[in-house]
């Protein structure tokens, strides 16, 4: 549960609309795949945070290869 609350927090840093901000989504993005499990639920909660940032997409690829 602690993993899917920190979604919508982690995409509203993702919206700041500076430089940065692609910076930290792609360390949160990052923060993310390294604590990923096999579970439905860590699973889905990935899933969702990129649908939430698929604007983005272009760096989710590049993260996830």
């Amino acid at each position: 549960e602690g993993k899917m609350a920190a979604g919508p927090g982690a995409a509203s840093s993702g919206h700041s609309g500076g430089r940065g901000s692609s910076a930290a989504l792609e360390s949160s993005l990052d923060r993310r795949f390294q604590g990923v499990t096999n579970t439905m639920e860590s699973i889905q909660g990935l899933s969702s945070w990129c649908i939430e940032n698929k604007k983005h997409h272009s760096l989710i690829v590049r993260c996830w290869m």
